[in-house]
């Protein structure tokens, strides 16, 4: 069958996150280039573009992106992503807490509110490597906190005042469950567990965590759930993370441009997610390149 290529787009210091996977993956059934949005034309192409990264394109990149989108769609191929329609954080962090996905409200540090429950915690809104501070218990510690993280170093308005919500569990652990998102094809990715509530890494893996992981993969009982959400957002391809909280999924974000390998971890035990989400990922891709 034929298949068209695929342009994945991203800002250049952010490429590595799918040159890992292309490095992983050498014999790819599809055409996959990068491309660098430092270097993007504005002129139609016989290629599906992905607009990843959307988060940290500045406002005039994003209206070149726009015009790119438009002139794109009489050629019938394939976009994700609309630069203009992509929810950011800020956003659907906002819109998730308003229609009762989540339990925790999160606000831009410029909106100048005060928190209505502690614990909160800083992010930056653009980055995907975690919070900025530790757990701040009251206004004391959060406007310390501003001062040494924020004041003369990031604009207030690129900073997020974030309720911490505690999906810890009777032994202690934290998890973070993701799942991916290819043009509406949806497969779960893995379950991180942690005793850290930021959880970057699967810091404790057994052959128990395995076998848990494995039955998400199997099942995905939160599909319908995570489906709607990218609705809402408006997102076509990235990678949701989410906790439970009581059985609920509580929304922590979506990116973009996640780091494809990296977040399935290189412990031997799990091996075998990580060659599960290369070939869904895979598979889901050349199903767009057929598109």
């Amino acid at each position: 069958m034929a298949r068209h290529p695929i342009a994945f787009c991203c800002t250049r210091l952010h490429e590595y996150t799918i040159r890992s996977y292309v490095d992983h993956v050498p014999d790819l059934p599809f055409t996959l280039r990068v491309v660098h949005y430092e270097n993007i034309k504005p002129a139609p192409r016989a290629e599906h573009h992905i607009f990843s990264d959307l988060e940290r394109v500045r406002p005039h990149g994003l209206n070149v992106l726009a015009k790119l989108w438009n002139d794109l769609e009489s050629t019938g191929v394939q976009r994700l992503n609309h630069p203009y329609r992509v929810m950011r954080r800020p956003e659907l962090l906002r819109a998730l807490r308003e229609s009762g996905v989540n339990d925790f409200d999160a606000w831009r540090l410029s909106e100048h509110r005060a928190p209505r429950r502690y614990p909160v915690f800083l992010r930056d809104t653009r980055d995907h490597s975690g919070a900025l501070t530790e757990l701040l218990h009251s206004r004391e510690e959060l406007d310390a906190a501003v001062r040494e993280k924020v004041d003369g170093k990031l604009l207030r308005d690129h900073v997020l005042v974030i309720e911490f919500m505690d999906t810890i569990d009777a032994g202690g652990v934290y998890r973070k469950y993701s799942a991916f998102n290819i043009g509406g094809e949806l497969f779960p990715v893995h379950i991180q567990q942690s005793r850290k509530w930021v959880v970057k890494t699967a810091d404790i893996a057994t052959d128990e965590t395995l076998r848990e992981e494995l039955e998400y993969l199997d099942t995905f009982p939160q599909a319908d759930h995570v489906r709607e959400v990218f609705r809402v957002a408006g997102i076509d391809f990235g990678r949701i993370d989410f906790g439970l909280k009581d059985g609920r999924p509580q929304v922590w974000e979506i990116n973009t441009n996640p780091h494809l390998l990296a977040a399935t971890g290189q412990n031997p035990l799990r091996a075998a997610v990580r060659e599960r989400f290369v070939k869904n990922f895979t598979t889901a891709m050349d199903r767009l390149a057929q598109r």
